[in-house]
């Protein structure tokens, strides 16, 4: 029981790492590749990376972020309720 919710927990603070960085490099215009790979063709002509237009924060993403983060927070409420008044079983 304890391992399900130890590896529960520790999925649930890698996707909230993976949630903030993606976040904000969205936030600040900052893609992790900031430029565009090479084409195969080279008479080929690639646009640069600050020419191609991101996509907006529209309201319903902003609903689904913030319904992501308030599930996330309750999941991590249940498992600091869950893992302080867990009965501790004796053998």
């Amino acid at each position: 029981m304890l391992a399900g919710i130890v590896f529960q927990l520790s999925v649930i603070v890698v996707f909230s790492i993976c949630a903030v960085e993606y976040m904000a490099r969205f936030l600040r215009d900052a893609p992790i590749h900031a430029h565009p790979p090479r084409p195969r063709d080279p008479t080929a002509v690639v646009s640069r990376a600050e020419d191609t237009p991101r996509g907006t924060l529209r309201r319903e993403l902003m609903v689904i972020v913030a319904a992501m983060g308030f599930s996330t927070t309750v999941l991590f409420i249940r498992w600091a309720i869950h893992s302080r008044f867990q009965p501790v079983m004796m053998h």
